[in-house]
């Protein structure tokens, strides 16, 4: 729990209360007693919202919803969102929308007049005797063909820089592990680099890599070669299945 709580406060959210439960309720993620137990206390504290730590089917979000009053955010949506607050560059804020999609694509209620800007100003238009759900997930789904074929672009592309770089370049050394772990201030440290080292989950989420020069004393046996090292996306606890398929060209190092 205190890893979901770093995650909200990545987001600027302020934990009020928490509640556990050992064992999922197929039906409503908490059992009934639970879910008493929850809207009282989202009535002594205030809470505007609650955070769950697991992803939630929509049936689960609506049970919770209406047994507290409140809005109710999973852990997939929760990390998606920083993700999108975090990314950068076209590239990655193209793998955050493509994962937005994907997790959305299944809740769609058939009211998500929002939708229609994915169609491109009124190139998708809703066909004979199509209904508006059915209209709401054929726009995501062709929205979610279009950045898969912009990110396979992306991909080929930097597949043939990784292959020019490893038969000609020096040896690459990739930087993996947790996020928030010090993997950026390695890179700035070795390389001169001044990448942000903000102290907050996914900080970073686009590879970076950097050429290290050579000459600095390896112990008592030689020198450190030239060597290029790349700093990459980090990991987390459950990370989100529809972050991992979007996110998978960036996370190929």
């Amino acid at each position: 729990m205190a890893e979901l709580g770093r995650l909200a406060s990545t987001l600027g959210i302020e934990v009020s209360g928490v509640l556990e439960q050992a064992r999922r309720d197929g039906t409503g993620y908490l059992g009934r007693g639970k879910r008493e137990e929850l809207r009282e206390l989202v009535e002594e504290t205030g809470a505007r919202f609650i955070v769950a730590d697991d992803e939630l089917t929509a049936s689960q979000a609506r049970v919770l919803e209406k047994a507290c009053g409140v809005s109710v955010v999973d852990r997939t949506e929760l990390i998606i969102r920083i993700f999108e607050a975090h990314a950068r560059d076209a590239a990655s804020r193209l793998e955050v929308e493509l994962a937005d999609l994907e997790y959305r694509l299944p809740r769609v209620k058939g009211k998500n007049p929002e939708l229609s800007r994915l169609g491109g100003g009124g190139v998708t238009t809703r066909g004979p005797g199509e209904q508006q759900l059915e209209y709401d997930r054929r726009v995501i789904r062709e929205r979610i063909a279009t950045i898969n074929r912009k990110l396979e672009e992306e991909k080929a592309g930097r597949a043939v820089r990784g292959t020019r770089l490893r038969e000609d370049g020096p040896p690459t050394v990739a930087l993996v592990g947790y996020t928030n772990a010090g993997k950026t201030t390695i890179l700035n440290a070795l390389s001169g680099a001044s990448r942000s080292t903000k102290d907050r989950l996914f900080e970073t989420l686009e590879t970076t890599t950097r050429r290290v020069e050579g000459g600095r004393k390896n112990g008592p046996d030689g020198m450190w070669p030239d060597f290029v090292v790349t700093d990459t996306v980090g990991f987390i606890r459950k990370l989100p299945t529809q972050l991992v398929h979007s996110f998978a060209s960036t996370l190929e190092v």
